[in-house]
């Protein structure tokens, strides 16, 4: 026999949080229940749900025009970075805190995480480096090392 259920956690390879799904009954009855992973499909379970996932949705909404806003601060910039070097050769490195803390200096607020850099930057020039905002916002822009 098969029952409605709402999910109240994601539950990995079967079902999300606040998703409706039909599963087995024994599946229902002697595991999602018991652990409370899942409440059974009741028309106020049902609203609730609903009304959980619009606001969740909202939430994720708000969160990637934030995003995309920060993104756009970002697009195509040239982030220039004094560092001490003598004959051509960097005394130690840049790491995506310092990217940070310039760009700063310029009145672009970024979080450090979304900086994709494998390994800190170690010579003098121009770096074509990404950031990834998560939500699919991948955006590009140029670190320039010069030696002071």
């Amino acid at each position: 026999m098969q029952t409605s259920v709402v999910f109240l956690e994601t539950v990995a390879g079967v079902a999300k949080k606040g998703e409706v799904k039909t599963v087995s009954g024994g599946y229902a009855r002697n595991f999602l229940f018991p652990k409370r992973i899942a409440e059974p499909g009741t028309k106020e379970a049902l609203l609730r749900a609903e009304s959980t996932r619009k606001r969740e949705e909202k939430k994720a909404q708000e969160e990637r025009s934030k995003l995309t806003e920060e993104a756009q601060a970002l697009r195509e910039r040239e982030v220039r970075i004094g560092v001490k070097e003598k004959d051509g050769i960097m005394f130690g490195s840049v790491t995506s805190k310092d990217i940070v803390k310039a760009l700063a200096k310029d009145g672009v607020v970024i979080a450090e995480e979304y900086i994709l850099l494998e390994k800190p930057l170690k010579k003098l020039g121009t770096h074509e480096l990404e950031a990834d905002f998560g939500h699919g916002i991948l955006v590009p822009f140029v670190v320039v090392l010069k030696g002071e």
